[in-house]
């Protein structure tokens, strides 16, 4: 052998070797995010956390993932038998426990991660509560037999009945925006404080519900 295939020959088995130490390396990261997962969720539970949620890396995402709890809803039975295991993080401290609570409800087909970096900023004067809407986000709806708009409204009224126990201001985001609307006017107007709207939308036509100001409707 020649000194040049030689020293090639060398080249190429330190490339490999390099290549087998990486993939040995990141084969050990992803492993224990795997377990840091698995023992976050299993625990006495069906995991309702995507495990491919472990290779996100924005900060404010992963620190909510952690701080996810799963909250037994109880529901008509036409809706589920079962009470619906719940997203519900919250957010609160003996210092603002006695202010008005918050609770954010998210968009279209999105989930509670919509609010992760505004809930911890809100919930330094307030307490926060960030459910996910029935049929999305990250809740149990393995026995859930109505997925309507009236199923939706009802679960987040059974939520705020069951989890939050008092007045509250609803703040709802884009279509949870219509939703926070509805759940103001007609369905638990007694359940509602005050409503915050952020680009709002999920009416056609400008038709909301009929005891909406017209000036809100359109």
């Amino acid at each position: 052998m020649s000194r040049y295939n030689l020293i090639t020959t060398v080249y190429l088995l330190f490339l490999l070797l390099s290549f087998c130490i990486y993939a040995v390396s990141l084969y050990r990261k992803q492993l224990s995010r795997l377990s840091l997962y698995t023992s976050r969720f299993n625990e006495g539970k069906a995991s309702l956390i995507p495990l491919q949620f472990q290779d996100i890396e924005d900060k404010y995402a992963r620190d909510m993932i952690e701080k996810i709890e799963f909250r037994p809803i109880t529901l008509s039975s036409k809706i589920s038998e079962p009470p619906v295991l719940t997203t519900c993080l919250e957010y609160s401290s003996t210092e603002v426990a006695y202010q008005m609570p918050l609770v954010l409800i998210h968009g279209f087909d999105s989930s509670c991660l919509e609010f992760r970096r505004l809930a911890p900023k809100l919930a330094s004067r307030h307490p926060v509560y960030v459910p996910d809407i029935l049929g999305w986000g990250f809740n149990d709806c393995s026995n859930v037999k109505d997925f309507s708009p009236a199923a939706k409204l009802e679960h987040l009224k059974q939520f705020l009945l069951q989890v939050v126990q008092r007045k509250c201001v609803l703040v709802g985001a884009s279509l949870g925006g219509g939703i926070v609307i509805n759940l103001a006017t007609e369905i638990c107007p007694e359940l509602v404080e005050k409503v915050v709207l952020l680009d709002a939308q999920g009416f056609i036509d400008g038709k909301g519900p009929s005891n909406l100001p017209r000036f809100i409707a359109k």
